[in-house]
């Protein structure tokens, strides 16, 4: 699968290694890996089924499923009080016989290792191309208005894709563009690149 923007550039740009762990951004949104934002449905039910969860399953997952999202959507103080409540629930679903042992794959909240993450990074980046080719139709893969566009569109597509970047690109003026990524677009969300919204 291409992407617009290689995982090791994201990487990057978030200024930081992957976490394994769950921990609390700059705006205190409970988040892990480069950035997928616990709080959205999607990214939260990637990671979930990567964590062994049967999406859609019986009642008794579903009621794991939404202790989680309950504990997410949440107000935390601290990266230890938000793991300390999300690995209880992994705790007791681990134990959990009604759950299928072959599902029941850790019992902490948390990644095994860094290919787990590129894999719901790969789940995520599609849609986030199509947002952008939906935006603005035939942008380079390899150009350096796509990556820019990428995180963008990382960032919450709705609202960082504007009127006047979009016509400057169209116009092919590459300077206008820069400086609406810069200063108008995204502002000051650069900081913020990494965070997932779908």
């Amino acid at each position: 699968r291409s992407t617009l923007f290689p995982y090791t550039t994201l990487f990057r740009s978030a200024l930081a290694e992957p976490k394994a762990m769950p921990y609390l951004d700059s705006k205190k949104i409970p988040t892990i890996g480069i950035g997928f934002n616990l709080r959205e449905k999607n990214v939260r039910n990637l990671v979930l089924k990567k964590f062994g969860f049967a999406i859609g399953a019986n009642n008794t997952e579903q009621q794991y499923i939404q202790e989680i999202t309950n504990i997410v959507n949440a107000k935390h103080t601290s990266n230890a009080s938000l793991r300390t409540k999300l690995n209880d629930v992994m705790t007791r679903r681990y134990n959990d016989t009604r759950i299928l042992a072959a599902d029941r794959t850790r019992s902490t909240f948390q990644f095994a290792d860094e290919g787990e993450i590129r894999a719901v990074f790969a789940d995520l980046v599609e849609q986030y191309e199509n947002a952008i080719n939906k935006w603005l139709p035939g942008i380079p893969a390899n150009a350096r208005e796509g990556a820019a566009l990428f995180s963008l569109s990382w960032n919450n597509a709705n609202k960082l894709l504007g009127s006047n970047l979009k016509k400057a690109l169209q116009n092919g003026n590459r300077a206008e563009a820069w400086y609406e990524i810069r200063y108008e677009s995204n502002g000051d969300h650069l900081p913020e690149i990494g965070r997932a919204h779908v």
